[in-house]
């Protein structure tokens, strides 16, 4: 969800628009959206996004889950990929069954590849994995 929000976002800011990004109170989600986007567009850690944003906004606080996952979010987007990555596509939860996400595959390897599941494999930089999945 958090890539759509911020394709959508970067889609109508090169074509000359603007984005209104805005929560219940202007707090916390719509706080955690902005600085994402941010992060995405500048590679700058969330410390320094949340800065800048704290001296325009004073209320902007994203609360600790958002938080930890911005911070997650920016240690993955900035570390190099030096092996493989791999994750399966699965149900959400059992209630909402038809809701997909990614979910981490422990052991990136064409061996755990499944045929009666779809996964999404990282590959860059490494040297075999394309012959063998080809």
């Amino acid at each position: 969800m958090l890539g759509d929000c911020l394709q959508f976002i970067d889609r109508a800011r090169r074509g000359g628009g603007r984005v209104l990004v805005h929560c219940s109170q202007g707090v916390s989600r719509s706080t955690t959206i902005a600085i994402a986007f941010v992060m995405w567009r500048t590679r700058l850690p969330y410390d320094d996004v949340f800065a800048r944003f704290k001296a325009v906004r004073a209320v902007c606080n994203p609360n600790i889950g958002f938080t930890c996952a911005l911070l997650l979010w920016h240690k993955r987007m900035s570390a190099p990929v030096a092996r493989a990555r791999m994750w399966r596509l699965a149900s959400h939860c059992p209630e909402a069954a038809a809701y997909l996400v990614p979910k981490g595959v422990s052991h990136a390897c064409p061996a755990a590849l499944d045929s009666r599941g779809v996964f999404l494999v990282n590959v860059a930089g490494l040297k075999g994995w394309g012959q063998r999945l080809a």
